[in-house]
């Protein structure tokens, strides 16, 4: 909307013969190419803006589930569970450690003290 009112004063000025045909044509050319990048820039915000939905949809999702699956004690979930959310499993001296991946990663720096992380 503000490009086309730029593009129409830029036309008026023309018109009444305040700038010259050549600046004009110039700064319209300037005007196309800027709407131009601006289209692109929104296309990509549409593209890729809403690629964190699902995985942090996803995190919410299995957080709310890992105090159940540590409360049931099912070895088979817990160990799904971990699998879902890092890698690099240890076990050393009665110790178990990994590497959170993903948004677990991010809450795994936020919280380096946790007792579920390595080092």
């Amino acid at each position: 909307m503000l490009q086309i009112l730029h593009e129409d004063k830029l036309l008026d000025n023309q018109l009444d013969g305040l700038i010259h045909k050549d600046e004009y044509l110039t700064k319209k050319q300037k005007l196309l190419e800027q709407k131009t990048s601006l289209r692109e820039e929104i296309r990509e915000v549409e593209d890729k803006g809403n690629q964190w939905l699902e995985p942090a949809k996803e995190f919410i999702l299995a957080s709310s589930q890992a105090k159940n699956i540590a409360k049931d004690d099912s070895f088979l979930e817990i160990k799904t569970f971990l699998k879902n959310i890092g890698s690099n499993f240890i076990l050393s001296d009665k110790k178990f450690s990994f590497e959170a991946g993903g948004f677990w990663k991010i809450l795994a720096e936020k919280l380096p003290n946790s007792k579920w992380l390595r080092g």
